[in-house]
Parts: structure tokens; sequence; C-alpha cells
């Protein structure tokens, strides 16, 4: 009876420890598994935060490129209007340029033609002037020769029987008169020369004053070109710089509109 009571308790013990074995091999399976699957949430949870990490540096570096290429369009559009703008008044300066020339070509070639006629006109009274003064020096020169023959007839040292006297009278009247006359149409065309001779140099010092006057125009449009080259384009923005080429285009019309 104490064999089968002590063989008893020991299968109790005996199956006491193994249910004791059991539960710890139970709980350390649950443990292990809770352990596992604490792990796996972790790399779960920790996979989830990287993929939203480079999710959002990706969406970050997307919005940055997009920035970056609105910026970088901003940029050639703005450079591309200034580029217009300028190439817009370098064309309004070229015009501007050009129409002056062409301005003071026409003016210069109004007044040469006006000119060679004055001139031509001038050569004219002065042929009819150095004619005149050829014929005066020729009628001096017959004064002063009939002039000697008559005093030779009046000192005797020719003889006056053949009229000669009367006839060298005649030709010293004659030639007086003619000198007379001459002297009267050189007076004439000195008259007639000396406005010509006073609208010339009106003429001329007119020319002058436009040469100054356009050589002035000149160094302004020079200057007008130097300080266009020392402009910093991009400064101005697109719209302010197109107004500011217009109203500088239009005060270098009205300034040549007004001479």
């Amino acid at each position: 009876m104490m064999v089968d009571t002590w063989y008893y308790y020991n299968l109790v013990d005996t199956l006491y420890y193994y249910n004791s074995v059991d539960t710890l091999y139970y709980y350390n399976l649950v443990d292990t598994l809770y352990y596992y699957n604490s792990v796996d949430t972790l790399h779960y949870y920790n996979s989830v935060d990287t993929l939203h990490y480079y999710n959002s540096v990706d969406a970050l570096y997307y919005y940055i490129s997009v920035d970056t290429l609105y910026y970088y369009n901003l940029v050639d559009t703005l450079y591309y209007y200034n580029l217009v703008d300028t190439l817009y008044y370098y064309n309004s300066v070229d015009a501007l340029h050009y129409y002056n020339s062409v301005d003071a070509l026409h003016y210069y070639n109004s007044d040469e033609a006006a000119l060679a006629s004055k001139e031509s006109e001038l050569r004219k009274v002065q042929g009819l002037f150095d004619k005149l003064k050829s014929a005066q020096e020729e009628d001096k020169v017959a004064l002063e020769a009939a002039q000697r023959k008559f005093q030779a007839v009046s000192s005797g040292l020719l003889s006056a029987d053949d009229g000669t006297n009367a006839t060298l009278e005649d030709q010293l009247m004659n030639a007086k008169q003619a000198v007379a006359q001459a002297q009267t149409e050189k007076k004439q065309a000195e008259m007639q020369l000396a406005p010509c001779q006073k609208e010339l140099r009106e003429k001329e010092q007119e020319m002058k004053k436009t040469s100054s006057n356009y050589e002035g125009d000149r160094q302004k449009l020079e200057n007008m070109e130097r300080e266009l080259k020392t402009l910093e384009v991009s400064s101005f923005p697109s719209c302010e710089f197109h107004h500011y080429m217009l109203e500088l285009c239009d005060c270098a019309y009205t300034y040549v509109q007004l001479g």
C-alpha cells in the first residue's frame, strides 16, 4: 500500500513536472511568438516609415524639380523678352539714325543744288564782269593812244592839214564815251554781282551752321548708343523696359521733328 502511494505521488509529481514543463514551454512559445510578432510589427512599421520617408523625399524632389523648371522657364521668358526689347531698341535707334542720315542727306543735296545754281549764276555774272573789265581795259588803251595822238597834233608834231585833228577829236570823244559806258556797265555788273555774293556768303554760313548742328545730332546719337551699351538689360522688368524704350524713341522722334 505504501509503494502504491509513493508510486502515485511520483506519478503526480512527474505529471505536475511535465505539466509545468509543458506550461513553461507553452509560455516560452507564446513569448517567442509574441517576440517575433513584435519584431515583425516593428519591421513592418519601419518599412512603412521608410517607404513614407522615400515617398516624401521623392515628392519633395518632384516639387523641387517642378519649381526649378518653372524658375528656369521664367528666367528664359524674361531673357527672351529682354532680348526682344533690346532688339526693338536697337532697331529704333538704327531707324532713327537712318532717318536722320536720310534727312541730312536730303537737306545737303537741296543745299548743294541751290548752291550750284547760285554758283552758276555767279560764274555767269563774273564772266560778264570780266568781259566788261577786258573791254574797259581795251577802251582805256585806245583812249590813251587817242590822247597821245591828240597831244602830238596839238603840239605840232603831226600835220593837221589832212583833217587828222578833227578825226582824232572824234576818236577821243568816242573813246571817252566808250570808257564811260564801260564804267557804267561795270557798276551795273557790280550791282548785280553784289547780291549774288551776299547770298552766296549767307548760304555758306547757313551750310556751316547746318553742318555743325548735324555733327551735334550725330554726337548725341553716338552718346545714346554708348549709354545703351552700358545698361544692364536684366535690371529692367520687361514691360517697364519696353515702356522706357518707347518713351525714349518718342522723345528722339519729337526732337528730330522740331529740328
